[in-house]
């Protein structure tokens, strides 16, 4: 079982709109806030999820309020003024523990706990990577990596 569609709007179109009748405000700190209690812990205790969503939508803006405003970056794929939570987790294949890290190339490097790099992805120096780009919690890392590649071949 899945957690579908988790996330948090970072602003509104009209600020009737702005809490979406639930009382907590659309805003860049609610996603921080939620990114820091929702990640880790649902990353620590296997809950899967997948995080809603990559980047704010603009042809959203037909339905108002927030609903153009959910993504991590903006539609320019400019990462928004949050702290993405390093999280680490086991792989449910073989044990090791994963953190992938999107350098600000745009390629995709993914590390295993001895530093090797798999096959399937760029290959990049972790060091490197890590002091250009953003370093992503595991869980999440995994389905912005798809949404990235999908948000490639659909721009």
């Amino acid at each position: 079982m899945y957690i579908a569609e988790t996330g948090w709007p970072t602003s509104s179109d009209n600020a009737s709109d702005a809490t979406n009748g639930a009382g907590s405000p659309a805003s860049i700190v609610g996603l921080q806030t939620f990114m820091d209690e929702f990640n880790c812990q649902a990353n620590a205790n296997n809950t899967e999820y997948f995080f809603f969503e990559f980047k704010d939508e603009t042809w959203k803006e037909i339905y108002g309020g927030v609903e153009p405003h959910w993504g991590l970056f903006y539609p320019n794929r400019t990462l928004k003024a949050i702290t993405i939570p390093e999280c680490e987790v086991s792989s449910p294949l073989n044990g090791t523990v994963a953190q992938l890290v999107f350098p600000s190339s745009g390629s995709t490097a993914a590390q295993t706990s001895s530093g090797a790099s798999p096959s399937s992805t760029s290959s990049t120096d972790a060091s490197s990577a890590s002091r250009s780009g953003t370093q992503l919690g595991a869980g999440l890392s995994t389905v912005l990596s798809l949404s990235m590649g999908l948000a490639t071949l659909l721009l």
